[in-house]
C-alpha cells in the first residue's frame, strides 16, 4: 500500500491521501491509523490528518462530528445513521451517554447492556470483552506485578476503562476511527488522566512505545500486565517485540482473547514451547454470543536469568501453518462489513 510505504515522508502521504479523496476513494480507519502512528513517531501535530479524515468520513455526519469535537464533548453530534461508517460504536457512544453515570464502572456497565439488549435483535455483535471475560481480567490483573497496564487493541475503550480501575494503563488501536470513539468514552467516564490512547499499528508502533517507555526509566522493567485484544495474527510477533523491549516485569501477566475463535494457533503453539512463559488455556462463554464458548490465555512471564533469547517460530508444524491460515481467512470475513460485506454471522463461531 502507497501510504504505508511512504510513511516515512510524511509529507508524500498527504499528498497521496489528498489525491485519493479527490478522486473519491475513501479509505478506512485502519489505513489512517498507520499515518497516525507516524504523526505520533516523528512529533508531527495531527490536525491536518484529522482534517482529511473529516473530508473522507463527510457521508457520516456523525462521525466527521466526533472527529472535531473536543473530548468529552459529543452531547450536540448528528443523528446516527443505519450503513454510515462506524454507525454501531456511534451508537454506543450514544448509549452511554444517556444511560450511564460519569465514572469507569457505569460506563463499562452501560457498554454491556449494549452489547447484551440492543444489538442482538440486528445480528450484530460488540467486540467487547464483557462478561466472564471482564471478570477473568479482574482477576488476572489483580494478580500482576504493580506496574504498568498495556492494552493492545482499544476498539472503543471498554477494556481499558476495566483496567484503569486497578492501575494505569496505555492502549493502542489500529484504527483511528475506533480511537477517537474510545477517547470520547474515556474522557466521559473521567478516566483520560489515567488512561493513554495510542493510535497505530502494533508494528510499527509497538516499537517505537518501547522506547519511548524504557527512555523514561531506562534499565528498569515497567509492564505488569498486558492484554492483548488486537488481530490474532499479531499475537506472536508482538509478545516478542515485548520480551525483547525487557520493559517486562518478572511474573507479568499476559492475557490473549479470542485464541480460539477466531483463533491464534501460532500464537498458542509458540506460548506452548516457550520455557519463558507459564500459560494456562481458559474456557469460558463468548460476551453476548449464547452457547459459544471461546478461549482466553493467562501467561506469566518468568524472567530468564540469563541473556532472553527471541524464540523461533520458524519450524511451524503444517497443521499449525493450515490452522493460521483458516484463522485470518475468518478474520478476514469480520472485517468485511467496514467495505461492504456481509461479514461473519453469529453461527459461524459456533
Amino acid at each position: 500500500m502507497l501510504l504505508e510505504a511512504s510513511c516515512g515522508n510524511l509529507e508524500r502521504c498527504f499528498r497521496l491521501l489528498d489525491a485519493a479523496l479527490e478522486c473519491n476513494l475513501l479509505l478506512d480507519g485502519a489505513s489512517f491509523g498507520i499515518l497516525a502512528g507516524a504523526c505520533r513517531r516523528q512529533q508531527v501535530h495531527q490536525a491536518p490528518l484529522l482534517e482529511r479524515f473529516v473530508r473522507c468520513y463527510r457521508r457520516s455526519p456523525a462521525m466527521a462530528g466526533l472527529a472535531q469535537a473536543p473530548a468529552p464533548h459529543f452531547e450536540d453530534l448528528p443523528p446516527v445513521q443505519a450503513g454510515h461508517s462506524y454507525a454501531k460504536e456511534l451508537m454506543l457512544l450514544q448509549h452511554v451517554r444517556t444511560s450511564a453515570s460519569r465514572n469507569a464502572s457505569a460506563v463499562c456497565r452501560a457498554m454491556e447492556q449494549f452489547g447484551r439488549e440492543k444489538l442482538p435483535s440486528s445480528s450484530k455483535w460488540l467486540k467487547i470483552a464483557g462478561g466472564p471475560k471482564a471478570e477473568l481480567l479482574s482477576s488476572a490483573v489483580a494478580s500482576s506485578p504493580k506496574g504498568l497496564a498495556l492494552e493492545l487493541g482499544t476498539y472503543c475503550g471498554f477494556s481499558a476503562l476495566h483496567l484503569s480501575c486497578h492501575r494505569k494503563v496505555v492502549t493502542v488501536e489500529a484504527d483511528l476511527g475506533h480511537a477517537l470513539i474510545a477517547e470520547k468514552v474515556i474522557a466521559f467516564a473521567g478516566m483520560s488522566q489515567e488512561v493513554e490512547v495510542i493510535v497505530g499499528h502494533t508494528e510499527d508502533t509497538l516499537p517505537w512505545l518501547m522506547q519511548h517507555l524504557a527512555a523514561k526509566e531506562p534499565g528498569e522493567p515497567l509492564i505488569g500486565f498486558v492484554f492483548m485484544d488486537q488481530r490474532g495474527s499479531r499475537y506472536q510477533s508482538d509478545l516478542e517485540i515485548l520480551k525483547c523491549s525487557k520493559l517486562l516485569m518478572d511474573q507479568a501477566v499476559i492475557v490473549a482473547d479470542n485464541v480460539l475463535k477466531p483463533g491464534a494457533p501460532k500464537f498458542l503453539w509458540a506460548l506452548s514451547n516457550d520455557p519463558a512463559f507459564r500459560t494456562e488455556v481458559i474456557e469460558l462463554e463468548e460476551y453476548a454470543m449464547e452457547n459459544v464458548r471461546d478461549w482466553m490465555t493467562i501467561s506469566t512471564y518468568c524472567q530468564p536469568a540469563g541473556p532472553d533469547r527471541a524464540f523461533e517460530c520458524t519450524l511451524l508444524p503444517k497443521q499449525i501453518q493450515t490452522l493460521e491460515w483458516r484463522a485470518e481467512m475468518m478474520r478476514n470475513r469480520s472485517h468485511r462489513p467496514q467495505h461492504g460485506g456481509s461479514g461473519v454471522d453469529h453461527r459461524h463461531f459456533r
